[in-house]
């Protein structure tokens, strides 16, 4: 399996410029706030090198509309409106392998339900996209919610076993964002029906964040998908699975 590297880069970063931006303090944020613009002109710009590129922003009920350029070209408009807050994020990839520049610009436009038409930037994410455990596109079963002390992060666990959670997805190499733990166990990682790992959680401290990541993977359509056993090795003392989604690369 081959190591990915990706990097998140956070709303306070000097390589991104901003015209017309402030900052947000916002525990719910990446890196602890975000940036925040009211103005229709405002523009907000990474130079990054690589194949893929993610902006995330932090959708609300008095957000508008951005427009996403790669390179000077226009790649999406995004509606940040949301009833409650939440992030909000969308993947350009498939670049050449060479130095590119991502760009969100404010529009001055809204949905007519939103509030107001405000503009955010909580971070970019070159080389990868993270799926986080909300989102829709993931599969669960006999999983329970678990928000992580002092955030707004949730993140799924279960000790069921036979409990899965899946992913279908286009690519060449994709991530499982877990935990390790005195009271974790194992689980099956399975890779359009293959398994390819049967991954031991268990460690005598607990780490809140564990990548593991499956590479050399055919270009094309695929499926992972997680299995909790209801197992753990003779160290640990619970058989807890614990998912933050994948990361895709």
């Amino acid at each position: 399996m081959s190591v990915i590297v990706s990097e998140r880069v956070g709303s306070g970063d000097r390589r991104i410029s901003y015209d017309g931006w402030r900052g947000v303090a916002n525990a719910a944020a990446s890196g602890g706030g975000y940036r925040f613009a009211a103005s229709s002109t405002a523009r907000a710009t990474l130079p990054f090198t690589g194949t893929a590129v993610t902006y995330v922003a932090q959708a609300g009920p008095n957000r508008g509309i951005v427009q996403v350029n790669v390179d000077g070209k226009k790649q999406f408009l995004v509606d940040l409106y949301a009833p409650t807050p939440r992030q909000r994020s969308v993947r350009v990839g498939n670049l050449a392998s060479s130095a590119h520049r991502i760009s969100v610009l404010a529009t001055g436009t809204k949905r007519p339900v939103s509030a107001g038409r405000g503009v955010t930037v909580n971070e970019f994410t070159v080389g990868a996209a993270h799926i986080d455990d909300s989102d829709p596109r993931l599969v669960w079963g006999s999983w329970s919610s678990l928000q992580r002390p002092g955030s707004a992060d949730t993140v799924r666990r279960s000790n069921r076993a036979h409990a899965s959670s899946g992913l279908t997805f286009a690519g060449t190499s994709v991530s499982w964002m877990t935990s390790m733990g005195p009271r974790q166990g194992l689980a099956a990682v399975l890779i359009d029906g293959t398994r390819v790992e049967t991954a031991d959680n268990y460690a005598a401290a607990f780490l809140p964040h564990k990548t593991r990541t499956y590479g050399g993977l055919a270009s094309g359509t695929h499926t992972i998908k997680v299995v909790v056993l209801g197992q753990h090795n003779a160290s640990s003392l619970g058989s807890t699975i614990v998912s933050d989604g994948f990361s895709l690369h």
